[in-house]
């Protein structure tokens, strides 16, 4: 097979693919608390062998440099939503446990109750004894739902809460300092980021601005149109520890079509590369190297990687690669579950079977010696558990978390290495949110 071509210079992409082992710190929906920034995806160890590129099937190119011309400076002020602003919800919250006096060792956070009283607690995946940690509860006009964030170095928590004052809000728990703050976004929420220096979010009424709130002060800095969208278009906002700020653009039907890098300070698009719409997909390597993606035409369902170094040399002439012969059963899948290892060193895919004969199968791409296999099926509708829109791991990357609604329980870990899945101990009522490490003296 032809060896991976993403660049003119064939040196360059493989002094920059790094796959990083098993000594990075930072993982997927989890973070070591004494030495990882707070991010959404994941960075790599600096310390790390440079394997040989993996050999894929290359096939034309569908990636190409987007004329940025429509990228804003934003040096004119936008205004913020009517009515946001940091509030004081009428929340009432009562912490159990001090981390510090917690064991070291790894954790899942988990949560149970309902839309007035919210209970969190630490799993300690050792012992597996349940440690309370903190509950928040409201009054019968309270709803604290929706989406969830959380930052494993920092100990924040972000969710949604509305009561009969405020309809667009959301808290946020403090787990070191061992307070509730308030927002009041001030519109209909649409999507939300965790950044190192913000909460990041839009509103459901113009996809295209994003307005930033430091994670300081919790009060609203600025806003930004980073590029003009039609009505059927949004723009995510993302960060990654080797890439930094990032967009993802995209449309409700076709999926995702472009990346874009930011500049540092958040106040511009950099460089943009237009991708065949690739489906429900789009996640960076933990390294920040490749972005995974996945394009369903009529009949078919390709399955590739992009180098995000093509963004950071302002490339325009990258080309997509595609993993040759997949071992997938079926051509037009409606959904295909990505996640990439912890270690950056494999994509594990879930075809869903949801939607047809109601079987499941895992299968694994592994980049260095290009090979794809089928690790297990199972005959259930399985889907990863997600914490800031990536599959939850072990923080030793050792399973992976997915959710198996007719079993009881309905959490199981899943190993890649083995293909076994196995119950985990989380009630029936409970619902994961992430993990996190607290480090030994």
């Amino acid at each position: 097979m032809e060896l991976l071509r993403q660049t003119k210079n064939k040196q360059e992409i493989k002094n920059r693919l790094h796959i990083v082992t098993a000594a990075m710190t930072v993982v997927y929906g989890s973070c070591l608390v004494s030495s990882c920034s707070p991010l959404l995806t994941t960075g790599a160890a600096t310390n790390t062998p440079v394997p040989p590129s993996p050999t894929l099937a290359v096939a034309a190119s569908t990636v190409s440099p987007t004329d940025t011309s429509d990228a804003l400076t934003a040096t004119a002020a936008l205004a913020p939503p009517a009515g946001s602003g940091r509030i004081q919800p009428d929340l009432d919250v009562s912490f159990s446990s001090d981390l510090s006096n917690l064991p070291p060792g790894d954790y899942f956070l988990i949560g149970n109750g309902n839309r007035q009283a919210i209970r969190r607690e630490a799993l300690d995946l050792k012992g597996l004894n349940r440690i309370p940690l903190v509950s928040v509860s409201g009054d019968s006009e309270t709803i604290m739902a929706g989406n969830t964030l959380f930052d494993g170095q920092r100990m924040q928590f972000v969710s949604s809460y509305e009561d009969d004052q405020i309809h667009d809000g959301i808290y946020i728990l403090d787990f070191y300092n061992r307070n509730l703050v308030g927002f009041n976004l001030g519109c209909n929420e649409s999507r939300s980021a965790l950044l190192p220096d913000y909460l990041a979010f839009n509103c459901s009424d113009d996809r295209s601005v994003w307005h930033f709130i430091s994670r300081d002060s919790w009060e609203l800095e600025f806003s930004r149109r980073y590029l003009e969208t039609s009505q059927e278009e949004w723009i995510s906002v993302h960060w990654n520890q080797s890439l930094g700020p990032y967009i993802l653009r995209g449309d409700y039907e076709l999926g995702i079509s472009s990346i874009c890098s930011l500049d540092p300070s958040l106040q511009a698009v950099d460089f943009c590369l237009d991708i065949l719409a690739s489906n429900s997909s789009a996640y960076l390597s933990p390294d920040g190297q490749w972005m995974e993606i996945q394009v369903m035409t009529e009949g078919e369902h390709r399955y590739g990687l992009v180098p995000t170094s093509c963004l950071k040399d302002r490339n325009s002439d990258c080309e997509p690669s595609w993993i040759e012969d997949p071992p997938s059963e079926r051509s037009n899948l409606f959904f295909t579950y990505a996640t990439w290892h912890p270690d950056g060193s494999r994509i594990i895919y879930i075809e869903d079977g949801c939607q047809e004969s109601y079987n499941s199968t895992f299968w694994m791409y592994d980049l260095e010696a290009d090979q794809s296999e089928v690790i297990a099926t199972f005959p259930a509708c399985l889907q990863y558990v997600k914490s800031n829109g990536q599959a939850i791991w072990l923080p030793d990357g050792s399973g992976v978390v997915i959710y198996w609604g007719d079993r009881d329980p309905k959490y199981q870990l899943f190993s890649d290495r083995t293909g076994e899945i196995k119950a985990l101990p989380i009630n029936q009522d409970d619902f994961v949110t992430g993990t996190f490490v607290l480090p030994g003296d």
